[in-house]
């Protein structure tokens, strides 16, 4: 089974490989946002401590920007797998009638 995936993604590992490592990339950063927010509930909130609300804060921004760095990059990479694997399969569906 592995050979024939080898065979069949010949030209689009990379991509292949990327894809699906940007989601989950793109996940973590998503499930680590609730995580701060509680932090800065408990640690900047409720004690009154205004710098933890501040620095984490800027950590959740920073998350959300790179949540979001992976969902462009997932778009990106699924759409040049589409551009290339496309015309292949259409040669292939083409030859197959």
């Amino acid at each position: 089974m592995l050979k024939t995936l080898g065979r069949e993604t010949k030209g689009f590992r990379l991509v292949s490989v990327l894809t699906p490592i940007f989601m989950i990339a793109e996940v973590i950063m998503e499930m680590i946002i609730p995580k701060l927010m509680a932090s800065i509930i408990d640690n900047g909130v409720t004690p009154g401590n205004m710098q933890v609300i501040y620095t984490v804060g800027a950590q959740m921004v920073v998350a959300a920007l790179f949540g979001l760095l992976f969902g462009i990059l997932v778009g990106v990479a699924l759409y040049f797998l589409i551009v290339w694997l496309l015309p292949i399969c259409s040669a292939t569906f083409t030859l197959v009638k």
